[in-house]
């Protein structure tokens, strides 16, 4: 793996009109590596997220992007090299699941051109990664959300793009599918992606995070995931008391 980061922020910052979400926020997203985002509701996860996947501009500060500024660069070029999945992602509900999956490719097409065989190849891969098979002739309207899920991040691994980007992706997910999806996630990393995910479970993002970030009350605690989700970083975060036991935590109202 190289040394350098895929993706690099520095000096980050956002302000809302009554306080401050984030403020000097640096972050370095490397390949073979997954990087979780946690803290209350907002705090600005999805904020932050949006700013990192180029889809808002942030208030101060600079992103680069496999050394490129990400300012600077086109929405396809942007596209062809990092891929986001929001926490809601809607689909035309008469589209079959593969013609979704498939819409994954559309950076990585000619102008003007139609699919090729290594578009048609790249999205039954990630069909197939993801037990998604036997659902590639149906609509995606039929399908449950959970399934619907599991579908758009399909199509995000279809664009085999060198940054993924998620947003609450185990949301709507059995503790089932929530695992494979880190599995997944996992292997991603050991493919050379750098992998960033907001998350709202803790023991998920503890289990499989290599780094973290966990923003709380305008600041933002960047590390190892071992040191920034502690317990005692958690609980101040969250305003509970937090206990680690049996390798979990638990949380306690504050009194």
């Amino acid at each position: 793996m190289t040394d350098a980061p895929a993706l690099a922020a520095r000096g980050l910052s956002h302000r809302l009109a009554d306080r401050v979400l984030y403020d000097g926020l640096d972050l370095d997203l490397r390949r073979g590596r997954i990087c979780v985002v946690a803290g209350p509701n907002g705090a600005g996860k999805s904020t932050l997220l949006r700013a990192l996947a180029g889809l808002d501009r942030p208030q101060a500060g600079r992103i680069e992007l496999l050394g490129d500024s990400l300012a600077a660069l086109s929405p396809a070029a942007r596209a062809r090299r990092l891929a986001y999945l929001p926490q809601h992602c809607p689909a035309e509900p008469d589209l079959l699941v593969r013609e979704v999956v498939l819409l994954g490719r559309l950076p990585n097409l000619p102008r003007f051109g139609p699919p090729r065989d290594v578009d048609a190849a790249a999205a039954a891969a990630a069909l197939a990664r993801l037990g998604l098979g036997a659902f590639a002739d149906r609509p995606v309207g039929q399908l449950s959300g959970g399934e619907r899920q599991r579908v758009m991040l399909a199509r995000m691994l279809a664009a085999e793009a060198a940054v993924v980007i998620l947003d609450e992706p185990a949301a709507g997910l059995d503790i089932g599918h929530a695992l494979g999806l880190y599995r997944h996630l996992r292997a991603l990393a050991g493919e050379g992606v750098a992998v960033l995910v907001a998350e709202h479970d803790l023991d998920l993002a503890r289990r499989h995070a290599d780094d973290a970030v966990l923003l709380a009350a305008g600041r933002a605690r960047v590390g190892p995931c071992s040191a920034v989700f502690s317990p005692e970083h958690l609980g101040a975060a969250f305003g509970v008391v937090a206990r680690e036991r049996d390798g979990r935590l638990w949380f306690e109202a504050s009194t």
